[in-house]
């Protein structure tokens, strides 16, 4: 009897989750599409070479592309009852945003550094 409501409560709470994560990435997909779509202003720097321009906007749109079939795995895998995969597709999209930032950050650093 306690396994039940256990997996009950545990597909409620990632039901609410699931929830919760798929308003929040619809929320923020078009300011991370729009973040994408201005990504080719990093080339208004004249030293950055196109393979770091590319680089940084392929980033960004990786990102930003990621969200919708993110969302379509995230409930595959609820209506599954795989809770653990459920969770991983939550925050793959968020991942992926934060190191495609942080690598254009750091490449554009090293960039400024070699071509100060």
């Amino acid at each position: 009897m306690d396994t039940v409501k256990a997996e009950q409560l545990q597909r409620i709470g990632s039901f609410f989750i699931g929830i919760v994560v798929t308003i929040g990435y619809l929320t923020a997909f078009p300011c991370a599409f729009l973040i994408a779509l201005f990504s080719p202003i990093v080339f208004a720097n004249r030293h950055v070479g196109p393979f770091l321009g590319l680089a940084t906007m392929l980033f960004y749109f990786q990102a930003t592309f990621s969200i919708l079939p993110t969302i379509y795995c995230l409930w595959k895998n609820y209506v599954k009852r795989r809770y653990k995969k459920m969770y991983f597709f939550c925050l793959l999209p968020a991942l992926l945003f934060a190191t495609g930032l942080e690598i254009s950050t750091i490449a554009l650093a090293i960039n400024n550094l070699i071509f100060r």
